[in-house]
């Protein structure tokens, strides 16, 4: 069931990637049906990736997080697309973590995106299933101690200001680096 699953996702990327663009040069902050194709499809894309390309799963992930909600403009609340989205970007770290990938700059970049991960899992606790929430939070802690890592954000990446709305200060991540 899992294979014939990824096997879907798989092909349905090139549709979601010539979707994503079509909307992307939009004004999206015009119209709150644009951000929310943005968001589904920015989610589904990371989705569809995870297993194969986590680095290009995490900065799908992250560009979803970067769009304003669009209730902001007179659309509806999509809590559960954001809530997706952290929880794709904890499982995109937690693969390259697991498979060695490098996709910071230095420990302090390391730092910061997993405790920028982890405060994304606590806004979405009550979205998300807890079991899921509860593993991945685990998991982003025991990387972040297994290192001996203190927080320190000197980057670009996540110097960026936090906003009003929920997810709204995750930022993309670099390149990978080799």
């Amino acid at each position: 069931e899992l294979e014939a699953a990824g096997k879907e996702q798989r092909e349905a990327l090139p549709y979601f990637r010539s979707a994503l663009a079509l909307l992307e040069p939009l004004e999206a902050g015009e119209d709150h049906r644009v951000l929310a194709a943005l968001l589904r499809l920015h989610v589904s894309i990371s989705r569809c990736l995870l297993a194969q390309k986590p680095y290009e799963a995490l900065r799908h992930a992250a560009k979803a997080l970067q769009l304003p909600p669009p209730c902001l403009i007179g659309g509806r609340a999509t809590p559960d697309e954001v809530a997706s989205a952290h929880v794709l970007r904890a499982r995109a770290v937690c693969a390259m973590e697991e498979a060695d990938e490098m996709y910071y700059e230095d420990e302090g970049e390391r730092s910061a995106l997993l405790n920028d991960l982890l405060r994304g899992l606590e806004a979405v606790a009550q979205v998300q299933p807890a079991s899921e929430v509860k593993e991945l939070r685990r998991r982003l802690t025991h990387l972040g101690s297994a290192r001996g890592t203190r927080p320190r954000c000197n980057s670009e990446i996540f110097a960026q200001p936090q906003r009003s709305w929920p997810g709204a200060g995750a930022a993309a991540p670099k390149g990978p680096k080799a």
